[in-house]
């Protein structure tokens, strides 16, 4: 029973940090700067999801989660390398 308990918090956890996450990203829209500024921020976000990706990974245990967070670990990965291969606009 408390096994139970136990993942069904740790998954209740997981999709809460999705919700915050995509709630963040709709009322905090980045303001107009330097673009070179704006595109290092983008690519430290990328960077981050994809590392939230790896370390949420290796925590979730239920089939359907896993293969989710390996769908978002590859988009993360593939976003972040395309960025770093994308040359950056000058104002």
């Amino acid at each position: 029973m408390e096994k139970k308990i136990f993942h069904f918090i740790k998954s209740l956890r997981f999709h809460m940090m999705i919700l915050f996450e995509r709630l963040r990203n709709l009322f905090l829209k980045p303001g107009p700067g330097d673009p070179a500024r704006q595109y290092v921020l983008l690519v430290n976000k990328v960077r981050q999801e994809w590392q939230w990706a790896e370390k949420t990974y290796h925590e979730v245990t239920e089939t359907d989660l896993v293969d989710q967070v390996i769908y978002w670990q590859s988009a993360a990965e593939r976003k972040y390398i395309h960025l770093l291969k994308k040359p950056v606009k000058k104002a």
